[in-house]
């Protein structure tokens, strides 16, 4: 350092003559002196005010402290560097001053050139050490900003890893790696330990390790180790050192870009990466997939999916206004394969700055949703068409009802409703099966669309109903034509599997606006003309009356008085005698059921089984009658000491019941009847082709109980397959005994009746004979029993006990 640079320098001497001699020739040598102290405290003070460059310092003062003591204290807090000035050379003086690092050593009396070189060497090593200072100062700071810790291991430390740069783990700084180490994985632990050691005996030049430090506390954390050696020396183990840096930000990250990369390359919706204009930068595979483009045909190119000829010219100026404004676009596309095949794409844009104030990119995101597009289109015709036929269902025959009505309101022009019913369709379900039924209503389906004109609208709404929206017609005589053309395409032959049948249909008709303005009122109502057409014979039309609305009302009201009247005992039997054809004898009974109602007196069956029979009531009213005749069974037995045959009506609802043989069952042992006395008269519709009524008849007839045909000869069964069904008796019905004997052909199916069932070894009864011509033809005919008011009126079991009393008088 040139002496023209006016170097400080500040003396601490206790002798003021020997001080002034030193101030006179340092300042001679071209220095200034900043001041001259004597004591300890003196001296802190000075440096305080003018920090000097070099202190001069006499070891002994005359203080409480000496200047080695001095000495240090300014080293704790200036750093500054110290030449000793002293008379004394002592070793333990010598020693302690060395401990204080002094820059030089100046021995009373010391010459002016001895003064110049020890000041210029001091000031040149000082100059370098404040160097050095400021160079391991800004690699402290780097090491701190890398998050790095420092270590070595060497002859200081023996085989032992000395952290020279304390290392942060997480809100831990650990100035001890035996206190680190044991966070490092297992794994990583031994991995460390054997390459450090290759180091230090020159296996390696150096090493770099990533391991991995498992702290309860933080979680997982990253380090990297970067070791070189120090070669000194030619043999035995080498000094090593380096740093250790945390990396758990850059390995997260890193993580984060494979699973990115992981979720680009495997996920199951495209995605495609392009520049501010849309032009492909990079793609995924599904994106390939889906479209069937390849990698080659697409990057560097506009994404065509996006063109105006996929999405339209108006959807694309809206999603460039969106992305223009920086938001994401959302839409849906119908776009082509590579293929021509059309699919249908959901579309996601989202802008993202590709680097600080640079452009951005787009990501787009693109789901292949023909599925369920595809899913949603056969969801819709379900919805809103049979499956069966084909033709639209009840959903949509209410939309287009709709349609039609407001059409008409507009048009001030009427509409019709035509509500058909297929007649005896649950005949054909019974007797040949559903998967037959099924291919009947198809049929039907078929033969009425030709019979309508292209602006009607024909549905199927559910089982054998179809009805039809007639838009507009002239006069009711073009609606009657309608109906009649319908009712004779329906009644057609139409082979059925291997069974001919001839199918008919009820028509109901109501009118808009003549009838109703409600399109749910209008339907109603062709419902309840429809019921009303079924009763004037089945198989023709008929237009809806207000007062029919007042039947089906009755009918409903009738229902819920038939629950009742079961839940309150109303109703009873009256039994009518079956008799003996050759000698009068009472041999049976039909069991028949009367309403006694609270207001308006006796009911006949008539007011009772046609409604019981069109719901559940009819199982539940019949059990009741099955058990009231045994029960009655029961008494008259134990009155007259005789048992009596009685006959129970069972429907084929009855017979398709789960509990039927348990109710028969049951209602035998309750009252102790065997099961000859009970008969079950059953119609031929129960008996033919339904495997359910075949089997509880089997069953019930194991129990002993005879089965009996009711109203034969009015069926459309198979005679042939009488001598296989589980039957006993047959009973002719009262429509061929009516008109005996003024007509031929009743007189010859009567006997012809006879005539089968004696060969099938059946008994025979008549029903219905109200003349005695009619018993005696039917008696000369071989008929074994009679039934009818000729012979003896339904009467109530009191009446009945009267009358057997008197026929086993006369028996006596």
């Amino acid at each position: 350092m040139s002496a023209t640079v006016q170097s400080k320098i500040l003396i601490v001497e206790d002798e003021s003559i020997v001080a002034l001699d030193i101030r006179r020739r340092v300042e001679k040598l071209g220095y200034r002196v900043t001041g001259m102290a004597v004591r300890a405290q003196q001296a802190m003070t000075l440096i305080e005010s003018e920090l000097p460059d070099i202190v001069l310092m006499d070891i002994h003062l005359n203080d409480a402290i000496d200047g080695i003591d001095v000495a240090n204290a300014i080293n704790e807090k200036y750093r500054l560097p110290i030449i000793f000035i002293t008379a004394y050379s002592e070793d333990a003086t010598m020693g302690r001053a060395s401990q204080a690092l002094p820059y030089g050593y100046l021995l009373k009396p010391f010459s002016e050139r001895d003064l110049q070189a020890v000041l210029k060497i001091s000031l040149e090593r000082s100059k370098w050490d404040q160097k050095l200072q400021r160079s391991e100062a800004r690699l402290k700071l780097a090491i701190d900003a890398a998050n790095m810790g420092t270590w070595e291991i060497g002859e200081r430390s023996g085989s032992t890893v000395v952290l020279a740069n304390p290392i942060k783990h997480g809100d831990t700084q650990f100035s001890n790696w035996s206190e680190f180490r044991p966070l490092i994985t297992a794994r990583d632990r031994r991995r460390i330990d054997r390459e450090i050691n290759n180091l230090q005996n020159r296996l390696q030049d150096s090493i770099e390790l990533e391991f991995e430090v498992d702290d309860a506390r933080t979680g997982p954390s990253f380090y990297v180790l970067y070791g070189v050696a120090d070669d000194q020396g030619e043999r035995g183990t080498r000094d090593v050192l380096g740093v250790i840096q945390d990396i758990t930000a850059r390995k997260l990250a890193e993580r984060e870009l494979q699973q990115a990369a992981l979720v680009f390359n495997s996920s199951s919706e495209a995605i495609v990466v392009t520049d501010q204009n849309l032009t492909v930068a990079n793609a995924n595979a599904t994106f390939y997939q889906i479209t069937g483009l390849t990698a080659v045909s697409v990057q560097g190119q506009p994404l065509d999916l996006l063109s105006a000829a996929n999405i339209g010219q108006a959807t694309r100026e809206k999603m460039n206004a969106a992305l223009a404004q920086g938001e994401c676009w959302r839409g849906e596309v119908r776009a082509y394969r590579q293929d021509d095949q059309p699919f249908h794409a959901l579309v996601n844009i989202s802008r993202v700055a590709s680097r600080a104030n640079g452009p951005w990119q787009y990501v787009i995101l693109i789901s292949d949703i023909s599925e369920m597009r595809r899913a949603q289109a056969e969801l819709a015709y379900i919805a809103y068409y049979d499956t069966l036929t084909g033709l639209p269902n009840r959903h949509l025959f209410m939309d287009r009802l709709n349609m039609a009505i407001a059409h008409a309101a507009r048009a001030k022009s009427r509409l019709a409703v035509l509500f058909i019913d297929l007649d005896h369709f649950k005949r054909v379900n019974d007797t040949l099966g559903h998967q037959v039924g099924d291919q009947m209503l198809r049929a039907i389906a078929d033969r009425l669309q030709p019979v309508l004109r292209t602006s009607d609208t024909l549905c199927r709404i559910g089982g054998d109903e179809f009805i039809v929206i007639v838009d507009a017609f002239d006069t009711t005589d073009d609606l009657e034509a309608l109906c009649r053309k319908i009712i004779e395409a329906v009644h057609q032959p139409m082979l059925l599997g291997k069974n001919e049948v001839t199918p008919g249909c009820s028509v109901g008709i109501s009118i808009y606006p003549t009838d109703t303005d409600d399109k749910d009122d209008l339907v109603k109502m062709a419902d309840t003309a429809m019921y009303s057409a079924k009763g004037l014979g089945r198989n023709c039309y008929a237009f809806y009356q207000p007062q029919m609305t007042q039947a089906v009302a009755h009918y409903l009201n009738r229902e819920q008085e038939l629950r009742h009247a079961l839940q309150q005992r109303q109703f009873v039997l009256y039994y009518q005698p079956q008799f003996s054809a050759e000698n009068q004898d009472i041999v049976g009974m039909e069991a028949l059921i009367r309403w006694q109602h609270p207001e308006v007196g006796l009911l006949s069956a008539a007011e009772v089984i046609p409604v019981a029979e069109n719901s559940s009531l009819i199982v539940d009213i019949g059990e009741w009658v099955i058990g009231e005749a045994c029960r009655q069974y029961r008494i008259w037995v134990d009155k007259f000491g005789k048992n009596i045959r009685i006959a129970v009506n069972v429907s084929p609802r009855q017979l398709r019941e789960p509990r039927f043989v348990s109710i028969v069952t049951n209602a035998l042992k309750t009252s102790q009847m065997p099961g000859e006395f009970l008969e079950l008269e059953v119609t031929e519709s129960s008996l033919q082709n339904c495997e359910a009524s075949l089997v509880a008849l089997r069953r019930v007839e194991s129990l002993g109980v005879t089965i009996s045909i009711d109203d034969f000869g009015t069926g459309y069964s198979c005679m042939s397959s009488l001598k296989l069904l589980p039957i006993h008796r047959l009973k002719i019905d009262q429509s061929f005994v009516r008109d005996i004997p003024g007509d031929k052909n009743d007189c010859a199916i009567a006997t012809a009746i006879i005539a089968l069932g004696h060969q099938l070894e059946l008994r025979v009864i008549a029903e219905g004979i109200e003349s005695r011509e009619q018993a005696d033809f039917l008696r000369a005919a071989g008929c074994d029993e009679m039934q009818g008011y000729l012979l003896s009126v339904p009467l109530p079991p009191g009446d009945l006990a009267e009358l057997l009393r008197e026929h086993q008088q006369l028996e006596e």
